[in-house]
């Protein structure tokens, strides 16, 4: 892109950010989660009864390496919404954590991605979270699974955070084949520029996963590295004893343009990450990650690939 069109771009974000920030909807008065099911879907998982396979991805509001998705048509997006459905069946994950996710939104084609990628990629149920609506946008968090969820809930952080309100999905998923396990699963989404305010929302996500009390996944956009000070990351996993891949990887990064680590998938010690991978798709400017979790505690950090 010449520097006029990435000026025109950065312009056209920035009055569209203002708009959205003048119209922002208080955090009490957002959407519960959409929860939906799909039980005409019949891929099959890869779950064995002690294993699941997860992953994570930014969708970037479906704009791949674009400037601004408001610079593209619905067309543009589907097809980028393809390339990730693409990615989806050869991965075949059990489950998937999704930010910057759209639902009907003027900037994005005015439709619903998640269930268009759910529908595309055989997911029989989904969890939608808004966490910033205004007329005509609508986005925030996701988790799709190949396994029945219940318990469903919708947070846009509270406070004076974020200019650009982020938020978290958790729900309940039984784990395949023991009746007697179940875990909450969380994609979630921190603020991009302060640190202060991340741990802020660090400290909340901790707050009410603590107060469900189940063994949990965390998965998402921390937008900080273990090796940041003050890391968010690090705080939500210190203060539910939770462990991680790639904490001692200082070589790999998740985001393509900043070439740093922000993607993370936290576990309760009830899991092990039995291996993990930062994959190579060109299908948005975070790469996606995605492991293998284990009920049992397992030797942390192998199968990494880096970039």
């Amino acid at each position: 892109m010449n520097s006029s069109l990435l000026n025109m771009a950065t312009a056209t974000g920035t009055v569209a950010l203002l708009l959205i920030t003048s119209a922002c909807t208080a955090p009490g008065h957002l959407p519960a989660a959409h929860l939906a099911s799909n039980p005409l879907n019949e891929i099959q998982p890869v779950s064995s009864s002690n294993s699941i396979k997860v992953l994570s991805l930014n969708v970037a509001h479906s704009r791949s390496m674009g400037a601004h998705q408001i610079l593209q048509d619905g067309d543009e997006a589907r097809a980028n919404l393809d390339a990730i459905v693409t990615m989806l069946k050869r991965e075949n994950p059990d489950l998937v954590a999704l930010q910057e996710v759209d639902g009907p939104s003027f900037w994005s084609g005015g439709f619903d991605h998640v269930a268009y990628l759910a529908q595309g990629a055989g997911f029989t149920a989904t969890i939608r979270g808004t966490h910033m609506k205004t007329p005509g946008l609508d986005y925030g968090t996701a988790i799709m699974a190949r396994h029945p969820m219940d318990e469903a809930v919708s947070v846009g952080f509270g406070g004076a955070l974020s200019v650009v309100r982020k938020g978290f999905v958790i729900s309940q998923m039984q784990w395949p084949g023991q009746l007697d396990f179940s875990v909450d699963v969380v994609s979630v989404h921190l603020d991009p520029i302060r640190q202060g305010v991340r741990n802020q929302q660090a400290a909340e996500l901790a707050a009410i996963i603590e107060e469900r009390g189940r063994p949990v996944i965390v998965m998402g956009d921390f937008n900080d590295d273990w090796h940041d000070e003050d890391s968010a990351a690090r705080l939500l996993a210190d203060t539910l004893g939770l462990n991680t891949h790639g904490a001692r990887c200082e070589e790999c990064y998740t985001h393509r343009r900043m070439k740093n680590f922000v993607d993370w998938i936290l576990v309760s010690p009830e899991l092990s990450i039995d291996s993990f991978e930062i994959l190579s798709d060109d299908i948005s400017d975070h790469y996606a990650i995605s492991a293998t979790l284990r009920l049992g505690n397992l030797d942390r950090d192998r199968g990494m690939t880096a970039h």
